[in-house]
């Protein structure tokens, strides 16, 4: 799970404040409060972060899930807790440790009053908009319309709400620009100039200043519209993603269906959906221009759905959301998943098979990025030395 500063990802914990207030900069500033006074070295402090959040938050999530009686196969996709079973936990960078701060907060809903979750709720929240924006699009929409089951007013509860939403602004406006780039870089490499191998900045800290235009076509353009060869063939992006979308949420719902031993109710199971579709609804900037990291935005989809309909019982499933939209969810979810799923032997083997490619979705990502594929290799590279 460890890793040094050759993975690609490590210099994405390195955005810092040393040119001004910058999104994600706190995370780099507490890391370096750290080397600095406790000499912790940065990569061995940010692996810590990362392998620590991954347990907490796997503890959690399992816990509920077996209070609730539910069964723990769904966890092995790569879109629950699974996904370090074919990237290393590094490669989700701060992933894990942002929903694992979701967790808390949707927790402090079951034990506090409404007065100490708000307060507690926006101070946790804000923090981990500091650490990472994109925390944004899967825990403050969700928080709000959990809000409206207790005061009952969708106004009351985004005011509630307004410091993280001010945060995330904030975030935004301060994106980076070219005038701070160079500030922040020198104080990136005074901390941690391993990140900076012959001089040359590391790939992700290139984005800060970048023309948000142009990098919202590079996202587009890996999701959607870049093509992939088969054979002679030119295939566009937008067949294997669109492929994600109906394959994630499915694959979720039908394991923990299909694994559950005792039947589950059907409000149970439209409640899912109901919450896997308005987060789905709340991260299509994500899924479109905002990113093409496939794996990682498929963990925050899924996770920060079932961590939501874990801590909510039934009958807040169905005050979450208007009628209609209760209505057609209930038609939509009885069709797919009540009038016939596949056994799990064959549940198993789509799990095992199909992956979550991590970027670009192809047609050989679908089995290059699977369980059964890494296994295969982790074996082949063992016999390697006797063949």
């Amino acid at each position: 799970m460890a890793e040094g500063w050759h993975n690609i990802s490590i210099p994405d914990f390195l955005f810092n404040y040393g040119g001004g207030f910058l999104r994600r900069g706190l995370g780099g500033e507490i890391i370096f409060f750290f080397q600095e006074n406790f000499h912790i070295p940065a990569v061995v402090f940010i692996n810590t972060c990362c392998i620590l959040s991954y347990i907490c938050l796997a503890w959690i999530v399992i816990k509920l899930f077996l209070k609730r009686g539910y069964a723990l196969n769904v966890l092995i996709l790569g879109c629950t807790l699974g996904g370090i079973l074919i990237n290393h936990l590094i490669t989700f960078r701060r992933d894990y440790l942002e929903l694992l701060l979701l967790a808390v907060t949707l927790i402090m809903y079951r034990r506090t009053d409404l007065k100490k979750w708000i307060i507690g709720g926006n101070l946790i929240m804000a923090f981990a908009l500091l650490l990472h924006e994109s925390t944004f699009f899967f825990s403050v929409p969700a928080l709000i319309i959990i809000t409206r089951i207790r005061v009952e007013s969708l106004f009351k509860s985004i005011v509630y709400w307004l410091p993280c939403i001010l945060v995330f602004i904030l975030c935004c406006i301060f994106s980076g620009s070219q005038d701070a780039l160079s500030a922040t870089l020198e104080r990136a490499a005074s901390y941690a100039p391993q990140a900076f191998e012959n001089g040359d900045t590391p790939y992700l800290l290139r984005f800060i200043g970048q023309n948000s235009g142009e990098v919202f076509k590079m996202h587009f353009s890996w999701n959607f519209s870049e093509m992939d060869i088969i054979g002679s063939v030119k295939v566009p992006r937008a067949v294997f993603t669109l492929f994600y979308y109906i394959f994630i949420p499915y694959m979720t719902v039908a394991m923990l269906m299909a694994f559950t031993s005792k039947r589950m109710s059907s409000d149970k199971i439209c409640g899912l959906v109901g919450i896997i579709v308005f987060q789905f609804t709340c991260l299509l900037p994500m899924f479109t221009v905002l990113s093409c990291d496939i794996a990682r935005l498929a963990i925050y989809w899924m996770m920060s759905s079932l961590l939501i309909w874990l801590v909510l019982n039934e009958s807040e499933y169905v005050n979450m959301f208007c009628h209609s939209y209760n209505k057609i969810i209930e038609k939509t979810t009885i069709k797919i998943f009540f009038l016939w799923l596949p056994g799990r032997f064959v549940l198993t083997l789509l799990a095992l098979c199909i992956g979550i490619t991590f970027t670009r979705p192809s047609l050989e990502g679908l089995f290059n990025s699977s369980i059964i594929y890494y296994f295969y290799f982790g074996i082949y590279r063992m016999l390697l030395p006797f063949i």
